[in-house]
């Protein structure tokens, strides 16, 4: 399955042969060139990722703010390339929840070695496919402010899964091990039980 990037830079020329280098090497890339409209694009859920490429300084919302509303809804690996170098601008990407941080200028080939090496690594702990997807945590009900809309048909679809999945977790009498990120008896993507138990 191809490798399927979320790149968020507002960099034109970046931009431009990151998705040369990307695309050539068969992975598919979606741009984004300012912050808010990354959240809006990961809050809508008409696209899955399976990997964030994300700078810090951003027209609307910084990436800190973008990793940091990424990592509340999924496990998606998120990967910081900036400018910024300090070691207390580093050590908050890393608190914000992403998996590798990257200071520009750096090798493309690396980049992209990173990225494959990060997706394999994901995919074998979790069992399955991490993806950006649209969110069904039920707090997002209330978030108005946040661009998420949903019809009552939605709610109702997602609050049924939601029971579904405890039913079926305590059906197996199963123990969350809360250091790992999924468990098999998970039947979503965007969300793990045990962030529900």
């Amino acid at each position: 399955e191809k490798m399927n990037i979320l790149l968020i830079e507002d960099d034109l020329q970046i931009c431009e042969v990151t998705e040369k280098y990307f695309k050539r090497k068969g992975a598919e890339i979606t741009t984004v060139t300012n912050g808010d409209d990354a959240l809006e694009l990961i809050y809508s859920g008409k696209l899955a990722f399976s990997l964030v490429l994300l700078d810090i300084m951003l027209p609307g919302a910084a990436g800190f703010t973008i990793c940091r509303n990424i990592r509340k809804k999924s496990y998606i690996p998120v990967i910081f390339r900036t400018a910024r170098c300090l070691e207390e601008d580093i050590l908050k990407g890393y608190d914000m929840g992403c998996d590798d941080y990257i200071v520009k200028p750096f090798l493309l080939s690396a980049l992209y070695a990173k990225c494959s090496a990060l997706l394999k690594r994901t995919e074998k702990a979790t069992g399955n496919k991490v993806s950006v997807t649209k969110f069904i945590y039920p707090e997002d009900f209330e978030s108005k402010n946040e661009g998420i809309n949903y019809t009552e048909e939605e709610i109702s679809d997602a609050v049924e899964k939601f029971k579904n999945a405890v039913k079926d977790i305590k059906a197996h009498k199963f123990e969350p091990d809360r250091t790992k990120k999924a468990c098999k008896y998970c039947p979503y993507e965007s969300f793990c039980c045990m962030d529900v138990l």
